[in-house]
């Protein structure tokens, strides 16, 4: 019996570290990219310069609208795919704002581009 009474209180001392740790884990910060996260033959961007903060990456593919998580917030890219990319300011590739070339990359997009890439497709449409 004082065994089963142990394994209990074990399991319930567990399960409460448990939540404690979830807890703690949904209050924390998501930690920030570089550039060591872009997987060859992915697209990536980041929010900070020199390929920090925010990342989203992507296999070479059209996104019609990145979503809120990175919509107007690109500073620095790495096209690590062996095709071409054109960036744009709108959804639905409407306002083209430039073409990255295969291996392409930039640590600190111009000021007059900065933060303003919503969407991307694979080619060289401008």
């Amino acid at each position: 019996m004082r065994g089963r009474h142990l394994v209990k209180r074990l399991s319930a001392t567990g399960a409460a570290t448990l939540a404690a740790v979830a807890i703690g884990a949904l209050g924390a910060q998501p930690a920030a990219a570089d550039s060591s996260e872009c997987q060859p033959n992915w697209f990536c961007l980041w929010q900070d310069s020199s390929y920090q903060g925010r990342m989203l990456s992507s296999p070479a593919q059209n996104i019609s609208n990145i979503g809120d998580y990175m919509n107007d917030r690109t500073t620095s890219y790495w096209n690590r795919t062996d095709q071409w990319i054109t960036v744009y300011y709108d959804s639905g590739y409407r306002g083209c704002l430039f073409a990255i070339p295969p291996g392409g990359s930039d640590a600190a997009v111009d000021p007059h581009l900065n933060d303003r890439v919503t969407s991307f497709a694979v080619g060289q449409w401008c």
